[in-house]
């Protein structure tokens, strides 16, 4: 029975790194298969099984993702239960090859969400609206991510960290390091996931359960060595890794680990989003005091490089509508999230930086658009001492 059960796990996590729609980069085709050939009758099992499911694809932490997960353990269970490849692959080589599998996919995943933040793609600068979200209003996710872009210097150091940390992983005599580390890291990531309610609770949890089998055996040799153990084996983990994967073979891999970390940013040539191009009229604007309507309770508008124009009123309350902007006729072509649409005439004089808006009052209004570098969170700030 055990060795079913150890069966069955090195099957789960081998057949769960091959099918896991994680939404990759240059190989979209994978994510797009698998949610082409599960996401609809995963769904429908959901519904069979009284789960209720909303979404109709493989959503992170969605109830459908759920019922996948559990769906590759069934199979991994039934499939080891009934000795299915038993006679081509003993346990101890399926063993070896989820551990080769999983660290060069942790390795993969390390480099990827480590070139992330070093070019702020995981964490950019707070948009206007959030810097002008009073904190109690943040939702606790929204809070972690727009402290998190505020500081340049921190993600360059967690990047750099999961960077270093994915290398040591890809080569087999740095793994034991590069492994340890990876359980360090990913313990790290759950623990933020679960305490500010980030929906990717269940992914990172697979990469914290991937990073533990691959470095448990490494973690045990340590404590053999320490209790001077001297003549104790290593672990047959090592040992089948010295054979290693051909020269070939590694350089393709590295090459197409780093294409898949690399290819939104050469692509795109932003390599610091903080510094790449926003749309026209991006940021904020407060309204004129002078030209305060009292009839109307807009104080501030903020523009949404996704899209969005937002109204904040004096309550702070927030309202957006997807925006289309029309520079050439100085138009605001809004829709609201029942599909209607209204349009808004403007003139922008970037001398005095004053945006002037006609049809959200009785009355033409003023808004002054306001430096967001000059606000205390964005603000490259350091002080040795306090005084």
């Amino acid at each position: 029975m055990i060795v079913q059960i150890k069966r069955a796990f090195y099957l789960f996590l081998v057949i769960s790194i091959v099918f896991f729609p994680f939404q990759y980069h240059f190989f979209q085709l994978h994510t797009q298969v698998i949610q082409y050939l599960f996401g609809k009758p995963v769904f429908k099992l959901g519904n069979w099984l009284g789960i209720d499911p909303f979404f109709h694809d493989l959503s992170s932490d969605s109830k459908n993702l759920f019922v996948f997960t559990g769906l590759l353990l069934i199979i991994s269970i039934i499939s080891a239960m009934s000795g299915i490849f038993k006679d081509r692959i003993t346990t101890e080589q399926l063993k070896k090859t989820a551990t080769l599998v999983g660290s060069l996919f942790l390795s993969l995943i390390m480099i990827k969400y480590g070139f992330d933040k070093v070019f702020k793609h995981q964490f950019p600068l707070p948009e206007p609206n959030l810097l002008f979200t009073p904190l109690g209003k943040l939702d606790k996710d929204i809070l972690y991510w727009s402290t998190m872009g505020s500081s340049y210097g921190y993600n360059l150091f967690l990047g750099c960290t999961e960077l270093l940390t994915g290398v040591l992983l890809f080569f087999r005599k740095t793994r034991p390091i590069g492994a340890i580390a990876a359980v360090f890291i990913c313990a790290n990531i759950v623990a933020v996931n679960f305490s500010f309610d980030i929906s990717v609770k269940l992914l990172s949890s697979f990469f914290l359960l991937l990073s533990l089998f691959i470095a448990i055996p490494y973690i045990q040799l340590l404590i053999t060595l320490s209790n001077n153990n001297n003549n104790a084996a290593q672990p047959n983990l090592v040992q089948a890794n010295n054979q290693g994967m051909r020269n070939t073979t590694q350089v393709i891999l590295g090459i197409a680990i780093l294409i898949e970390s690399l290819f939104p940013y050469i692509l795109s040539r932003n390599f610091n989003d903080d510094n790449s191009e926003r749309p026209a009229l991006h940021g904020s604007y407060e309204i004129i005091p002078e030209n305060f309507d009292e009839r109307q309770q807009i104080r501030r508008i903020h523009l949404h490089r996704d899209g969005y124009m937002i109204f904040q009123d004096w309550r702070d309350e927030l309202t957006a509508y997807k925006l289309n902007h029309d520079p050439i006729r100085q138009k605001f072509i809004l829709r609201n999230i029942d599909g209607k649409s209204s349009q808004l005439n403007y003139s922008w004089k970037s001398k005095d930086s004053l945006l002037s808006i006609d049809g959200i009052a009785p009355s033409k209004q003023h808004f002054r658009k306001v430096n967001l570098d000059q606000l205390p969170l964005v603000t490259p700030l350091f002080h040795w001492t306090v005084d």
